[in-house]
């Protein structure tokens, strides 16, 4: 029996390893699982993420 993939769509999800959950960061005082300023919710539009790609 042969299998052929015609697609795939690889999911994963990642964290911030800190000890205390109450961390923020130094810079812009949000918590490390948290958002940017400019966004309300995480995802592919977020300008900050937007700067990393030429």
């Amino acid at each position: 029996m042969k299998v052929r993939i015609t697609n795939w769509h690889p999911v994963a999800y990642w964290h911030w390893d800190v000890r205390d959950p109450d961390d923020v960061c130094g810079i812009c005082q949000n918590y490390f699982d948290g958002v940017c300023g400019a966004c309300k919710e995480p995802g592919d539009a977020c300008p900050l993420e937007a700067m990393g790609q030429d």
